[in-house]
């Protein structure tokens, strides 16, 4: 099985092919003294015009008769090749505490970081696409009430 996170907000193709079209990635993390948001940079800004160029030679090679031609399909494209740690969580009593937040913006604009403090109308239309992923501590795997018996005994512990 295979999740994907979808963005709250979408760039059309034509957006995302101009010029200065990159990606920005934050780390959101609550002050634990205030009602403070601070943001870290997960990954520098990356140009996407090399995904792109993927994307288009995928979807102009798509076999007519393939079943991604019809209907509704997410096809991933790396963007880096490296993988980036995420920050270790601070232990909290709240099991189902928000921990922080990675959020992505596929942009235009220079100065991705500025865009988090917008108002969420100003954010839409300066066409700005916005992935935001909350990672929240959950109950370790085997005690998890969705899964299934018969995988149950393939947790260790």
């Amino acid at each position: 099985m295979n999740s994907q996170p979808i963005a709250r907000q979408w760039t059309s193709l034509e957006i995302a092919m101009e010029q200065m079209f990159h990606i920005e990635s934050f780390i959101l993390h609550k002050e634990s003294t205030a009602d403070d948001i601070k943001h870290t940079t997960l990954f520098d800004s990356m140009d996407i015009k090399n995904a792109m160029q993927k994307v288009a030679t995928f979807i102009g090679e798509i076999d007519p008769l393939s079943p991604l031609n019809s209907g509704f399909h997410i096809v991933s494209f790396p963007l880096i090749d490296r993988f980036s740690d995420l920050p270790c969580p601070e232990l909290t009593e709240d099991e189902n505490e928000e921990i922080y937040k990675i959020v992505m913006l596929g942009t235009s604009e220079p100065f991705g970081s500025k865009l988090l403090d917008m108002d969420e109308d100003i954010l839409t239309m300066s066409s700005t696409s916005a992935l935001e992923v909350v990672v929240a501590r959950t109950v370790k795997g085997k005690d998890s009430e969705y899964l299934p018996e018969p995988y149950k005994p393939l947790y260790i512990g």
